[in-house]
């Protein structure tokens, strides 16, 4: 069976499953053993069966009976529930809401194509403002306009929950920065997710006073439905990216029409001192040359940034290049992807960024580092993940080839060094 969030869980044996096509008598089966038997702290309520592609769809309709039965079973004894999910359902949804929050042993909150009633939501509100032990809240692909407000305020100062969800659920402008108004109360907030919604400069502003206000470290708004005309306001955020303001490590902006002037703002504010961003993806924009130069000329000061992902802009080879021509310079850039068409650069990028993960920090001067940390980078190297295109035999021989020639350790030709990695004499695998 698979999930409408694409991870298959079909052989998960923590997890019990109620699925539309169950007869009563095999759902009175299944929670019969659920009871006895402490390993399962997994609920699914599902209309989905199959797997992608072969899925058949049709609503799981809880009625007050099955309803009562979910709830005797989450309440029979005092095992932790790691997760409720509720998927393509309709019915008596807010009763196992209500005795999930009642139990205070149950981590976290999947909806997925679930249009929830008011008594639904409004059970999640009453719920989170007195649950203290519910930490993560999911909804994808839902109608959340007129919950927004209700949701909003029951997590209002809610000190437990660390990760909620909101995609492709098509909530609007003003909506978003009402309840991210309400989120900048939540001092345990670590992750939060809104791709595929419609968030605009209201939006974006109460995001900026909430990274500055609160701990979260990951923010995606992927795909914020940018259409001709509109523009989505990164100020805010690069505002708050300034001097180390927030706690951010991981920015999702993909797909989102940002331009050259967006990528100037962003850099300007990471190259300001900033500490902490690692991850920064803007896939799918309007990044050309011109973005690209001025990415690599901010990448030497770049001191934090671990991953860049650049594909599907429409910047070319000249781009690609100046991008590439930086790379020396910098020392923890891991993952740099750029679109493709260029594959001999984006094969020489990717050389750089595994001698960044084996530690070329280490070598960037001659005989900056003692033999005696060596087998520290060696081990660095054999532990590193590679990409699935490399000869796990040959990269991370030329890693380690590369590292001894930086710092000269064993090789002492000066002109040879000085010819770097990329030249003809020494172009091992790229």
């Amino acid at each position: 069976m698979t999930s409408q969030y694409g991870s298959n869980r079909s052989f998960d044996r923590t997890r019990i499953a109620i699925h539309t096509h169950l007869t009563r008598p095999a759902i009175d089966a299944k929670l019969w053993d659920a009871r006895r038997n402490p390993k399962y702290t997994k609920l699914c309520l599902t209309g989905v069966l199959g797997v992608h592609g072969f899925q058949q769809q049709a609503p799981l309709y809880l009625d007050r009976d099955l309803a009562i039965s979910l709830g005797e079973l989450l309440r029979c004894d005092d095992r932790i529930w790691e997760r409720i999910e509720i998927e393509h359902c309709s019915g008596e949804t807010d009763l196992v809401v209500a005795v999930g929050m009642a139990t205070g042993r149950v981590q976290s909150f999947w909806f997925s194509e679930v249009q929830p009633d008011p008594a639904t939501y409004h059970a999640l509100a009453t719920g989170f403002k007195y649950n203290r032990f519910a930490y993560e809240l999911r909804f994808k692909r839902c109608r959340l306009s007129s919950a927004m407000e209700v949701i909003g305020e029951g997590l209002r100062g809610n000190r437990v929950i660390q990760s909620i969800t909101l995609e492709q659920c098509s909530i609007v402008d003003d909506l978003l920065a009402a309840f991210v108004t309400c989120l900048r109360q939540c001092a345990s907030l670590q992750k939060l997710s809104l791709e595929g919604n419609i968030c605009r400069s209201q939006g974006t502003t109460e995001l900026g006073l909430l990274l500055r206000e609160t701990t979260v470290q990951s923010l995606s708004l992927h795909n914020q439905r940018i259409e001709e005309q509109e523009h989505l306001d990164v100020f805010p955020l690069a505002d708050a990216l300034r001097r180390d303001q927030s706690a951010l490590r991981f920015l999702d902006l993909s797909r989102n029409c940002l331009g050259d002037d967006d990528i100037r703002l962003l850099v300007d504010a990471l190259v300001e001192d900033n500490q902490k961003l690692e991850t920064l993806h803007l896939d799918q924009n309007l990044v050309t040359d011109e973005g690209a130069r001025i990415i690599a000329d901010a990448l030497p000061s770049l001191v934090a940034l671990k991953t860049l992902a650049l594909p599907e802009n429409p910047f070319g080879e000249r781009g690609a290049t100046s991008i590439l021509n930086a790379m020396p310079d910098n020392y923890t850039l891991e993952t740099c992807i750029i679109p493709s068409g260029n594959n001999l650069i984006q094969r020489k990028i990717r050389w750089y960024g595994n001698l960044n993960k084996g530690g070329r920090r280490l070598f960037s001067t001659p005989r900056a580092a003692p033999l005696s940390v060596f087998p520290l980078a060696l081990e660095r190297v054999n532990n590193m993940p590679l990409s699935h295109d490399w000869n796990p035999e040959i990269a991370p021989s030329d890693v380690i080839y590369g590292l001894l020639r930086l710092g000269q350790l064993l090789f002492e030709d000066e002109e040879e060094e000085e010819n770097g990695p990329l030249s003809s004499k020494n172009e091992f695998s790229v």
